[in-house]
C-alpha cells in the first residue's frame, strides 16, 4: 500500500505508529510544514515493534508525495485543513480513500466547499472522519442492545469535557447507536466564557447542550461540561432495556440489563487509542473498501450542528457576527 499521512503532530503521529503494525510492506509519507514535528514522529515511529519493514518518508512538502496513493490521512488542524485538503487534491491523480480528522473546519462555509471537491474528484463517498468510537467492539454490542429500545437516553458530563475538541464524538456515537442523523439540538446554554484549548491558538466552551431525535424513537442526548475542576466525566446510556454508565477515569462500565434482570455487572471500559486502531481501519478500507468510520457527508450534519451554536455563543460574547470558530 501508499499511504500518506498529513500532519505529524501528536494525532498524526500516533497514526502514523499504528501504521507499523500493518502486516504488509507499505510505503508510508508522511508531511509537515515543521521538521521538528517530522523528527518527534519518526521517534514515536521507532517506539513501535514493527511487524514489517516499512519504506518510510518524510517531507515538508506535499507536492513530494506520489500522485497515486491507496490511502490519505489529513491530521492537521482544523484551521489549515480545508486548504491542505484543496492542495491534496489538486496534486494527486488518484487516491482510493481519505480520512480527516476531526473537528473539521471552523466556517460554516467550508463544509461545502470540501463537499463540492470532493464530488468533483470522485472521492466523496469514500471520505470518511476519524470518529473511532465506532470501531470499539462495545458499541457495536450496545447498539445491538438498543434496536428493540422504545426510548434512549444518552448522557454526557464532568469537567474539562471538551465540547469543541470532544462534543462531535459524543454526538457521532450517540447518532450511531440510533441509526439516526437527524437530530436537532433544541437548548444550548454555553457559558459566557471562552477558555483557551490546550493547543495554541484555539478555544473551549463549558457549559450544555441538549439535543433529540423523534425519528425512529425517543432518542435524546445531554453534553455538559461543568467550569469547576475535578469532576470525573461519566456517560450515560439508559433505554427500557438497559442502563450503563461509564467512568473515563476509573475506565470501567457499569452495566444492568433487563434480560438479565437487571443485575449489577462491571466491564473494563475499551478507551483504545488511535495507535491500536488505524491500521485496522486502512486495512479494511484497502481489503473491503469500507469501514465503520462516520462518511463524510453524515459527519458534516453532525459537526454543523454543534458549530452554529459556538458561532452563535461567540457573536454573542463579541458583539458581531463571527463566522470563524477556531476548535479543533
Amino acid at each position: 500500500m501508499d499511504i500518506a499521512i498529513i500532519g505529524s503532530g501528536h494525532i498524526g503521529s500516533r497514526h502514523l505508529q499504528s501504521m507499523s503494525k500493518l502486516d504488509d510492506s507499505s510505503n508510508i509519507f508522511v508531511v509537515d510544514p515543521s521538521i521538528e514535528s517530522l523528527k518527534s514522529a519518526e521517534n514515536h515511529y521507532k517506539e513501535v515493534n514493527l511487524k514489517c519493514q516499512h519504506n518510510l518518508t518524510f517531507t515538508t512538502n506535499l507536492n513530494e508525495i506520489p500522485k497515486v496513493l491507496d490511502g490519505v490521512i489529513i491530521a492537521t488542524s482544523s484551521m489549515m485543513r480545508k486548504e491542505v485538503i484543496k492542495q491534496l487534491l489538486y496534486h494527486a491523480n488518484s487516491i482510493q480513500f481519505l480520512i480527516l480528522e476531526k473537528f473539521l473546519f471552523p466556517s460554516i462555509d467550508d463544509f461545502q466547499e470540501v463537499k463540492t471537491i470532493l464530488q468533483e474528484k470522485g472521492i466523496l463517498n469514500y471520505t470518511y472522519v476519524n470518529c473511532t468510537r465506532r470501531e470499539y467492539p462495545f458499541y457495536h454490542f450496545l447498539k445491538s442492545k438498543l434496536k428493540t429500545s422504545q426510548f434512549i437516553n444518552f448522557r454526557v458530563s464532568g469537567s474539562n469535557v471538551g465540547l469543541g475538541s470532544n462534543g462531535v464524538h459524543y454526538l457521532d456515537i450517540f447518532s450511531y447507536l440510533i441509526n439516526d442523523n437527524d437530530i436537532n439540538i433544541y437548548f444550548s446554554e454555553l457559558d459566557n466564557i471562552i477558555l483557551p484549548s490546550k493547543r495554541e491558538g484555539y478555544i473551549e466552551f463549558t457549559g450544555k447542550l441538549k439535543g433529540v431525535s423523534d425519528k425512529k424513537m425517543k432518542a435524546d442526548i445531554t453534553i455538559e461540561s461543568f467550569k469547576e475542576p475535578n469532576i470525573p466525566i461519566t456517560i450515560t446510556i439508559e433505554s427500557d432495556n438497559l442502563k450503563c454508565i461509564i467512568n473515563k477515569k476509573e475506565k470501567n462500565i457499569l452495566l444492568f440489563q433487563k434480560q438479565n434482570q437487571w443485575k449489577e455487572e462491571y466491564i473494563d471500559y475499551p478507551n483504545i487509542l488511535i495507535s491500536e486502531v488505524s491500521h485496522v481501519i486502512i486495512k479494511k478500507l484497502f481489503e473491503q473498501k469500507q469501514c465503520n468510520l462516520t462518511p463524510y457527508l453524515k459527519s458534516m450534519e453532525l459537526h454543523q450542528l454543534l458549530l452554529r451554536e459556538f458561532l452563535r455563543k461567540l457573536s454573542y460574547i463579541e458583539g458581531k457576527r463571527v463566522t470563524i470558530c477556531p476548535i479543533t
